[in-house]
């Protein structure tokens, strides 16, 4: 990965690599399965039995992906469509950042122009306001 110019970062807990500037989470794990233990009444409790089988995951906020390896084919084989994953998901995430950066920016506009239309309808009121109490005034005077 480095090779490539990507990033590897160990934070805390988590592990991240870095890729175009695109912060992603990756996490490598074992795949279990969920067997039933024992039923108590209409209750059946299960517990998790690892399968032997490493599943790779990258993920940014809403997004994810994974790799898994499989009895046939292990993890260990799939390296470079894994890498050419992680680099495809970081483009697609950028762009993704990018459309939304581009929306927040047009939600900004809209709501700048909302609130000058709103000062001006507030000013041209009481301007108006105003005007109907010095007509009033003007009446009474009268």
């Amino acid at each position: 990965m480095r090779k490539r110019g990507h990033k590897l970062d160990f934070k805390g807990d988590k592990s991240e690599v870095v890729i175009d500037g695109m912060e992603l989470t990756i996490r490598l794990r074992e795949k279990n399965k969920r067997v039933p233990d024992e039923t108590i009444g209409h209750y059946t409790f299960t517990k998790l039995v690892p399968t032997g089988i490493l599943i790779f995951q990258v993920y940014r906020s809403l997004h994810d992906k994974s790799w898994y390896g499989s009895a046939t084919k292990p993890l260990e084989d799939k390296i470079l469509t894994i890498l050419a994953g992680l680099e495809l998901f970081a483009k697609n995430e950028k762009e993704y950042q990018a459309r939304l950066e581009k929306s927040w920016a047009e939600q900004r506009i809209r709501e700048d122009k909302e609130k000058k239309i709103k000062a001006k309808r507030d000013a041209e009121l009481s301007k108006l306001k105003k005007l109907i109490d010095q007509s009033e005034q003007w009446h009474r005077v009268q």
